[in-house]
């Protein structure tokens, strides 16, 4: 079963992907924010490029982001039980996974933006700055509809708001929703 977790920047998608992996240890999480960190800490041609759009704020270009995707899954030895964590952020890249893998199910974080900023602010990484974590939030917003309503039409998307709710609940709420999927 190929997973995706989308929601807002602090919505806990680190946090349910690592517990999942935790408890299910079949599945392997792609993380393309880590992916494009990892890059840019090497020092590489693309993960400095990556880090001009993402240091504003910004996304990377779509067919970046794709081809990131593309690249990752093309090394993977396993290419079933896969947790997408912050993948796709556009339609255009959830049209484009469609074509490259089966999504089984996509589960949506909610949270509130006060929430949200005062999570990202406590993290220790250097886009975490109130403007633009702001302005990423902000960006969510605009793009997340037309990805929920796409998978909405599908009947493969499921909410949980994160706003109240500890890492434990969130991943209980989770855990409830995999199993009944996986029957």
């Amino acid at each position: 079963m190929n997973i995706i977790i989308i929601g807002a920047p602090g919505s806990g998608k680190d946090s349910l992907s690592r517990r999942i992996i935790s408890q299910f240890n079949n599945y392997q999480v792609i993380t393309t924010g880590s992916i494009y960190r990892k890059e840019a800490e090497a020092g590489t041609e693309f993960g400095l490029k990556a880090k001009e759009y993402w240091s504003k704020g910004c996304l990377c270009p779509d067919e970046m982001t794709n081809n990131l995707i593309v690249k990752t899954i093309s090394e993977l030895q396993n290419k079933e039980n896969l947790i997408f964590n912050g993948y796709p952020r556009t339609l255009n890249q959830a049209e484009f996974l469609d074509t490259i893998t089966t999504i089984t199910l996509a589960i949506n974080l909610k949270v509130d933006e006060e929430v949200s900023i005062k999570r990202l602010l406590s993290r220790d990484r250097e886009d975490d700055l109130e403007d633009i974590v702001r302005h990423r939030f902000a960006e969510y917003k605009i793009r997340s509809s037309s990805i929920i309503e796409y998978y909405s039409r599908s009947n493969r998307i499921h909410f949980i708001n994160t706003s109240n709710s500890s890492e434990q609940e969130t991943y209980e709420k989770a855990l409830e929703i995999l199993l009944t999927e996986e029957k």
